[in-house]
């Protein structure tokens, strides 16, 4: 069996469900596929926040994790605040922050306040959801 740098999807996949319901933040599961699930923190306007979760191959394990920050309709300008798992399991932690795509966006003046209150707590959302979702991990 490959290890891969990831933590199980079903624990990661149960803490941002539970993590949303704790502190009242009312996000929404969105489609699943093989190798992503997305979850929309909020929308407003031409302006959304959403959580994505990439699993490795297998679809059985998490190992990347994004927020897209979205401006205008359809794909519209996109900024990404990535993180990928590092190491196994409940030994995993997070990367380092690496912003990408329209970078910009994280700060424009235009952005609706409930959108900006989203963008400033996501290293906050993930670090709190990351900690959840290895506490749930049974050692092997």
């Amino acid at each position: 069996m490959t290890k891969y740098n990831s933590v199980p999807r079903d624990d990661f996949h149960n803490a941002v469900i539970k993590y949303s319901i704790y502190q009242s933040l009312g996000w929404k599961k969105g489609n699943r596929q093989n190798t992503i699930q997305v979850y929309e923190l909020a929308k407003e306007a031409n302006w959304d926040i959403h959580l994505s979760v990439m699993y490795d191959p297998t679809g059985r394990n998490v190992t990347k994790i994004h927020f897209t920050l979205r401006q205008g309709p359809g794909k519209g300008k996109d900024a990404f605040a990535w993180y990928e798992v590092k190491g196994f399991n409940e030994t995993a932690r997070l990367s380092s922050r690496e912003d990408a795509g329209d970078v910009s966006l994280f700060s424009d003046p235009n952005m609706p306040i409930s959108i900006k209150e989203e963008v400033a707590k996501i290293d906050k959302y993930i670090a709190d959801i990351f900690h959840l979702a290895i506490s749930y991990i049974k050692p092997k």
